[in-house]
């Protein structure tokens, strides 16, 4: 009988351990993992954004822009994601789709400059479907990230 309680005990320690990890895996990749190149990311979105928000940009403004501002801090922020390992299952799978959605948007980046390079528009109107690919991504990233915080009770803004 002894062993039997010994037992359960050992199962309960290992399910609460498994449970902490993940909690402790969470916390680690986004306040520590992220946090040191999110502001990689911003950057990059944000010079695109600066760019095709003006109402009279010129192509070559925008190609400019991608080619020496956005594409090269993107794939900094692109190069250092795939470098996060996370411990856990269940963090890893969220943070895979973190990566498709940083790559599908990457592609995009780069196909529009191609595009506009090359006045292809095929080019330039598949980048609308990389956008959509990385938007569903990062969407479900974002879903599983604060389904995870909300089970191990972590706040999560």
């Amino acid at each position: 009988m002894k062993k039997v309680f010994v037992f359960i005990f050992i199962i309960i320690c290992l399910f609460a351990a498994c449970t902490s990890s993940v909690k402790n895996d969470l916390f680690n990749y986004i306040n520590v993992e992220l946090e040191r190149i999110m502001f990689l990311e911003t950057q990059a979105l944000n010079n695109y954004k600066k760019i095709v928000s003006k109402d009279n940009y010129t192509y070559e403004e925008l190609y400019e822009v991608l080619t020496n501002e956005t594409i090269p801090t993107y794939e900094n922020f692109y190069n250092n994601l795939t470098k996060i390992a996370p411990v856990t299952k269940e963090v890893q799978q969220a943070h895979n789709y973190y990566k498709l959605g940083a790559q599908r948007q990457l592609q995009a980046f780069k196909a529009l400059k191609q595009g506009l390079k090359e006045k292809d528009r095929e080019k330039l109107e598949s980048v609308n479907k990389l956008l959509e690919e990385s938007r569903k991504y990062m969407n479900e990233f974002q879903s599983r990230i604060v389904s995870l915080a909300k089970k191990h009770k972590l706040k999560f803004e």
